[in-house]
Formats: structure tokens, sequence, C-alpha cells
């Protein structure tokens, strides 16, 4: 007997063996295929072991519970033993609490967003994905009737399917406890699995509260994989698909085509025309339809119908008076319209400026240009608040000990108000301990405008300091940024994606996007077309940063309804440290062990507790509406 051939049989007496503690045997009574289920941040391959029992399946079926104006999820898997499972078809039952229901109405149809969807259930086709480590990971979410992507399909002897189960509980759902069943059929027979779901009477805030996630999109990726004409009518329809997409799962766009005046614009001279008709059309629906938090005035020195580098280049006379003419009249539309509480300047220019005096001295040109027109206006930047005596960056700091020779001695401190730094160079006020020598996130936000009053973030970076980004790891990833970043509220603003859309293949073939980034990094979403969907199909991953955000307005509820010591506690008892805490104090690359759990039951029994307290608190009666959150952001 060979090697594989031993593995295969030990897998398959394991699965048997299973079938004898699971109740969801497939009929006919010889267990044939193993039914099973678990919760939404469980990330199952197609080799892992069968499941008895976890946090939300005891083995005959399955237990959810959820706010209202949330969305719940689980994962359903099919497992043969010994032969593969042909024309293998989900189906969901509506769940219904007395005369009342979560209907499950085109369950199987692809319908775009969740705003549109005929029912409040989704079922979807997890897709596995190759990595770099010769693996197969789950994370693209093909829809049902994406044929022949999607359903009916066949898994493979000794292997496991997933599938992912969407439902979406709106805010005017009365609580109660819902039940339904969800079924899987095959050639091989047919089993049925309860289903409940508890629906609290109260609600998550329909605006999200802070920290806020901004993601950034690239347009002309999406026009690419989409195969329609760049910049054309269709793009433009597209692109306000994936933003919606990202703000139902409270993640706000960065680069907000076509919503934005630079790509609405021409010039007369050297003066702007913009056409606010077409422009308001869609940052309207962004923000009042989509209730995004963060609105971006794009200004750079690359993208087409900007500002054009082939006629002025940035820094120039010509560059400047455009410059200035553009943004003067974007923050004037912005303020009457009362959106300047929301808008911020993030020039892909000048992204991680500590890695090279090109970028540094460019940093400058732009923040002057900003501050020139108003300094109200916030001017983000990739990097660390004190990227002079601490912040390694990239360079070597025996041929780079001060970054300030870079610009004639200025420093980033006169011109930048957002510090975006990544995980590993955040400098919280707790891992420097008051340390004279360090400009803390809390030593700008005290300094008065225009030179301070900042705001601060944190982008990627790897555990021990914020989760990983890759597809192809066990570690929660997304899911743990909104809980880092509440944890670290008092310095943390928000959270940024560098990229959601870079596709440099087919995604859903190859997410080994490059050796040095972790496998799936700047992809969040997947493009519809390649398999014959007109619009944006989610990643599990993506919905983990869902999840999390969700979990952090429960977080801010507890907090809203003075209760803000016990969020405090169940926070600090799942991260011990994380950000620059993660580092090894007073030195520069030694790191500490991640300090949080993987273990997805850790963090749902977290959740089941804070559901747990905010409704002792509210008592009885309940509350059906959650105080609300704000709708804007921030001044400098």
């Amino acid at each position: 007997m060979t090697q594989r051939t031993r593995i295969q049989s030990i897998r398959s007496l394991l699965v048997l063996l299973a079938t004898c503690a699971i109740a969801s045997i497939w009929t006919p009574a010889q267990a044939e295929v193993v039914i099973w289920a678990a919760d939404d941040l469980a990330k199952i391959k197609p080799e892992d072991p069968i499941q008895a029992t976890n946090a939300v399946w005891d083995g005959r079926q399955i237990t959810l519970f959820s706010a209202k104006n949330e969305f719940v999820a689980f994962q359903l898997f099919v497992t043969p033993a010994a032969a593969q499972a042909n024309n293998v078809n989900v189906s969901i039952s509506d769940l219904r609490s007395g005369t009342n229901s979560l209907a499950a109405t085109g369950y199987n149809k692809y319908e775009g967003n969740p705003s549109v969807w005929s029912g409040r259930i989704k079922i979807y086709k997890e897709q596995y994905v190759k990595t770099t480590d010769g693996g197969l990971w789950p994370d693209p979410l093909i829809p049902f009737d994406a044929s022949p992507y999607g359903m009916p399909t066949t898994v493979a002897a000794n292997t496991t399917q997933g599938f992912w189960i969407d439902i979406r509980v709106p805010a005017t759902q009365p609580a109660g406890l819902y039940t339904g069943s969800i079924t899987v059929t095959s050639d091989q027979g047919s089993k049925t699995i309860p289903v409940t779901l508890t629906v609290h009477n109260f609600a998550l805030p329909a605006t999200n509260s802070p920290p806020y996630f901004f993601a950034d999109t690239v347009t002309e990726e999406i026009s690419k994989r989409e195969g329609v004409a760049n910049l054309s009518a269709e793009h433009k329809a597209l692109a306000m698909k994936y933003h919606e997409r990202f703000a139902q799962w409270r993640i706000s766009p960065k680069n907000a085509w076509p919503a934005n005046p630079r790509y609405n614009m021409t010039f007369n001279g050297d003066t702007a025309v913009i056409n606010w008709t077409q422009t308001d059309q869609y940052a309207a629906t962004l923000i009042n339809q989509y209730k995004i938090n963060l609105f971006e005035i794009l200004l750079d020195d690359w993208a087409p119908n900007g500002l054009p580098t082939d006629v002025c280049t940035v820094g120039s006379d010509c560059w400047k008076a455009r410059a200035k003419s553009y943004l003067s009249q974007a923050w004037a539309h912005y303020k009457a319209k009362g959106w300047d509480k929301m808008a911020f300047v993030y020039p892909w220019g000048t992204d991680e400026p500590s890695t090279s005096p090109s970028k540094f001295a460019k940093a400058f040109i732009y923040g002057d240009v900003i501050n020139s027109v108003t300094p109200d206006l916030p001017y983000a930047v990739t990097v660390s608040t004190d990227a002079y005596n601490w912040d390694e960056g990239h360079t070597n700091p025996a041929s780079n000990p001060d970054y300030r020779n870079w610009a004639g001695g200025r420093t980033l401190w006169e011109v930048v108000d957002w510090w975006i730094p990544n995980g590993r160079q955040f400098i919280g006020t707790e891992y420097m301990n008051g340390s004279p020598d360090v400009v803390t996130c809390a030593d700008r936000k005290k300094i008065a405008p225009p030179l301070g009053g900042n705001k601060c973030g944190f982008y990627q970076s790897k555990p021990p300091f914020i989760g990983s980004a890759g597809v192809n790891t066990r570690r929660l990833g997304f899911f743990t940024w909104p809980w880092i970043a509440w944890k670290y509220r008092a310095d943390v603003d928000f959270m940024y994606f560098w990229g959601t859309t870079y596709w440099a293949t087919n995604p859903y073939d190859d997410l080994a996007t490059g050796v040095s980034y972790p496998n799936g990094d700047g992809v969040m979403i997947f493009p519809g077309q390649p398999i014959g969907i007109a619009g944006p199909v989610d990643s599990m991953r993506t919905l983990g940063a869902r999840r999390g955000l969700q979990d952090k307005e429960y977080l801010n509820l507890l907090v809203r309804l003075g209760q803000g010591t016990y969020a405090q506690q169940i926070v600090d008892a799942l991260i011990p440290y994380a950000l620059t805490e993660g580092r090894v104090y007073g030195t520069r690359w030694t790191y500490k062990t991640q300090a949080w759990s993987d273990d997805p039951l850790v963090w749902n029994t977290a959740r089941q507790n804070l559901a747990s307290k905010i409704v002792a608190t509210l008592g009885s009666g309940g509350d059906s509406t959650a105080p609300s959150s704000p709708t804007g952001l921030w001044v400098k």
C-alpha cells in the first residue's frame, strides 16, 4: 500500500467513525456522506478533518444569534467517504418565528448587493484557490447560479466542500426565535438539518461608528477583469456596484470613482472646470444611501483625467495653479453639501515617503498645496508619527539617520494630518510609556491645529501586530483589525487596506501574487466576469472584516449603554497586546509572539457574552433603535 493510499484509507475510516457521533448522516442509512457545519470564522480546507461540534454545531442542528441590522453567516460542509458525491445541491427554508419570517426567496439567485435581495438569505459555494504553499484554500464565494461554477456540484471522495450561508437581519425585524432547515441533496440521497436563529431585541446602527475601515479600489482593474471599456458608462455602473458592496460590509471605498470630481473635470488654462451634476449624482448615492464614512478628494500625479503631468509636472507652477483651483472648488462644494467632515486627500504618489528621498520631497509639495487652499482639509500619508527618530521605514538607518536631510531640514509634522503607518510602525501611547524621545499619535493629537489635531490609523502588517491579509493561513486576518483598532481607540481613528482589486492574474485560479507578500494581498473581492456574473463576488476574508466591524458595533453599543468597562475587559482579555506593543521595547527587529487566539470558539464566545450583556442592560423590553452613530468624521 502506498503512502497516499494509506492516508486516504485512514481518512475514509475517520469519516465513517465521525458519523457515529454526528447525527446528520446521509440517507440511506449507510454513511456514504457526512454533512456538518461551522461558524463564519472557520477556514476549512478540502483535506481537513470533520468537526463533531463547534460554536454553532452540536452534531445535529445549527444554532445562531444576531442583532437587528446585522448579517449572520455559517458554513455547511459535505464530506463523502468512499465515493464522490454527484449533483450536490443545497437549499434552505424560510426562518420563521410565529407570523414573522426571514424569507429564503431567491436564495439560489445572484441579485447583486444585499440591498436588492428578494429574500433575506443567500447560499454560495466556497471556491478553493492555489497558493505558493501548494495548497488549496477557501476564499471566493461563488453565487449559487454561476453555472458551471456554482451548483449543482461534484464533491470528490475523502474531501470536503464548503458552502456559505449568509442571512441578512433587517433593522425592523421583530425579535424572536426563528426556526427552519437546510437540505443537501445529491444522487446518493438527501439530508435535512434544523437551523435556529435568535434575533435579539437591539439593533446595530445604520451608520458606522469609529474606528472606521476604508480600502482602495483600482478602477482600471475593474474594467479590465470585468471586460468593459475603461471609464465607460458600463464601467461606472460596475464601479458603483463594487462601492455599494463594500459599504454594505461597513467598509468605505477610498478611490470612489466615478463619484470624485477629478474624473469629471477639464481645464480652461489653469482653471478647473468641474461637472458637479455628474459628480454629485454618484457622491450623493455613496454618502446618503450607502452611508460611507470617508470620502477622498483625489489628487495625484498619475491618474487619468486628473492633473496631466505630461503638460505640468508635479511641483511646477502650472501644476500648483491647477491643483489649487481644483482643490479650492472641491472643498467649497463639499462644505456647502455638508460633506467636508468626511473628506481627505491621500496622494498615491507620496505613499510611504520614508522609502525614498524623491517621495519624501514630494510629500511637502502636496502638503503645501493643500494647506494653501485650506488648513482644514486633512492630508493623509502612510508614515509613522515619528519617521525621524524611530520609524525604520525601508531605509538603512546608518546611511539615512535623519529623513529631514531629504527635505532641507523640514519635517512631515508641518504638513501631514492623518498618519497611517503599518501595524508594526504604529506608535501607540502604551508601547512608548511616555518616552520623551518618540512622538506618538497621542502627542500629535495634543498639539493645536494646524500642526496638530491629527488623526492616526494603521494599514496592513502581520502578527503579532495585526492579522495577516493573506488567504493561506489559519489566522483570522481582517476580522482582528476592528477588535485591535477598538482596543487602541484612544490612538486609532481608522484602518486602511491598500488594495482590494489588484488582480494580477485570474484570481479564481491563483492568489499567489508574489513571494514578498502574503497570498491574496491586494485582493478583498473578486471580479464577476470570469464566472459569468455581472458584478462583484465576495471573499471569505472580506466577510471576516464585516464580522469584525459588526462586533465592533457591539462594543460601541455597550459603551453608549454605560458598559464600557465590561467591553474593555473582554477586549483586553482577548488581545493582551497588538500593534507596536508586539515589539520588544528598545529593539528594532525583535518581535513578541502573537497575543490573540485564532480559535473561532474563543471569539464566538466573546460575541455571545457581549450580546448577553447588551440584552441584560436593556432589560426585558429591549431597545429596537440603538443610539445613532455620527455620520460625519472630523476636521483638522
